[in-house]
């Protein structure tokens, strides 16, 4: 499966809407947790789509089980984002989303690190110095819950 990025003017027109999470972990020194995505080997939050049937809570906790290995519970909600200028774009162009993200501030609760089927790597990274491969549309939501002081982020 290949994923890509498209940008354009309300290029989100042209594709169907998508729902997904984002769950936001940092270590003890204020290190922001990244996964290196499988599927394009980029860096970025991890997350995933919403499943029909579920709390946008039950989501995230899903997700980040499912691609770190660690049970998590949501904190806080920092950031919703929802770019009419750019999509994803999966299979070549066979699925495209116009994305709507929601993302929380997450506090461990069990479980080693270990990276699901669709993550190659799991890492933290200091928050000024992110990868160069750093999924473009998540750098905004990193330096959103890096500053996140109780208002929640809208974009």
């Amino acid at each position: 499966m290949t994923t890509e990025l498209i940008f354009g003017e309300r290029i989100g027109r042209t594709a169907s809407i998508r729902l997904t999470v984002s769950g936001v972990l940092f270590d003890s020194q204020g290190r922001i947790l990244l996964i290196r995505r499988a599927d394009n080997g980029w860096w970025a939050l991890p997350g995933g789509g919403m499943e029909p049937g579920e709390r946008v809570v039950e989501a995230v906790v899903r997700e980040l089980e499912e691609e770190i290995g660690v049970h998590v519970r949501p904190v806080n909600l920092f950031g919703i984002y929802s770019d009419p200028n750019v999509i994803i774009s999966y299979d070549n162009g066979a699925r495209k989303y116009h994305v709507v993200s929601i993302g929380f501030l997450c506090e461990p609760m069990y479980g080693q690190l270990s990276p699901g089927p669709e993550v190659l790597e799991i890492a933290y990274f200091d928050p000024e110095q992110l990868p160069e491969n750093t999924a473009q549309t998540h750098i905004e939501r990193i330096r959103d819950a890096v500053a996140f002081g109780g208002s929640i982020f809208v974009r």
